[in-house]
């Protein structure tokens, strides 16, 4: 076949597969945590999901029933509902075709910026899942220092208790989620970094043999934080591949001033149960 650049162009399915591929970088967590939904167009509406009040209240009920006798009869609420809009993006970045491909190995320059094209949108992607868990505002929280067990030292600071105070947060979350346990934790790179220093983090590391001592030995940050990932897991309860560790680094300056780089995500720490069957998230 003749090398030209019409066979060049990334409609081709070695760049497609080349630009999928530059969705899937490990130190980006967009992936995973919430249900993907496959969307062709923009779409926007209102969501509707179960009160779940009348369905957890037995309050002043008695469901017991005679023969013949009419049953219990339980109240209906109005659904909880939101609205919702869905978009798609998209990305492109020119490339000078009057460069001869032979000696410029144009080839290899389009996989590479078919890739970069990739991880635009994907770190786009990577901010709205941010801003939607690290806010606040969207969540019922409550203070550690007010819980049972939690402390009120910062982690990065001597005495901080990082284990103890998520344990004391994993104590009232099937509460608040009306019986829901935490399936899915998200952490900032900053929090992951001062966990791994933590002295009661560090006090013991899962092995082959059990949980082993390793005291003053701070875990490494290495595997995108694996032994952290173990340590949380075990304590929560949940599959190791359910901690996520936000390490994405982006330039929050324009193309045109000097660099200005810095982690994506904030330091902070997100819990939630993920229903990945119905995209439902508490």
């Amino acid at each position: 076949m003749a090398y030209t650049r019409s066979g060049q162009r990334p409609v081709n399915p070695h760049l497609a597969s080349l630009a999928a591929a530059g969705l899937s970088q490990n130190y980006l967590c967009d992936q995973g945590v919430l249900p993907a939904i496959d969307v062709k167009d923009n779409i926007s509406g209102v969501w509707i999901a179960d009160n779940p009040r009348p369905y957890n209240n037995i309050v002043g009920k008695d469901i017991r029933r005679g023969r013949g006798a009419p049953r219990s009869k339980g109240q209906r609420q109005d659904p909880l509902n939101g609205t919702f809009n869905m978009e798609v993006f998209a990305h492109e970045i020119p490339i000078d075709l009057q460069q001869d491909p032979m000696v410029e190995l144009l080839d290899r320059l389009d996989a590479r910026t078919a890739t970069q094209a990739a991880r635009i949108v994907k770190l786009e992607a990577e901010v709205r899942l941010r801003d939607l868990l690290f806010t606040a505002a969207n969540w019922t929280s409550a203070d550690v220092t007010a819980l049972p067990g939690g402390g009120g030292t910062q982690w990065n600071q001597a005495g901080g208790t990082p284990l103890s105070d998520i344990n004391a947060v994993k104590s009232i979350f099937h509460t608040m989620a009306w019986g829901e346990q935490i399936n899915t934790v998200v952490i900032g790179y900053d929090v992951a970094i001062a966990m791994n220093a933590s002295t009661e983090v560090r006090g013991y590391a899962a092995s082959i043999m059990g949980d082993s001592g390793i005291g003053s030995v701070v875990l490494p940050s290495s595997n995108d934080f694996a032994g952290l990932k173990a340590r949380v897991a075990k304590l929560m309860g949940i599959p190791t591949n359910r901690v996520f560790i936000g390490s994405a680094v982006h330039d929050t300056a324009s193309l045109s001033a000097s660099v200005s780089k810095a982690n994506l995500w904030s330091d902070k720490v997100w819990f939630g149960h993920v229903d990945t069957a119905s995209a439902m998230v508490n």
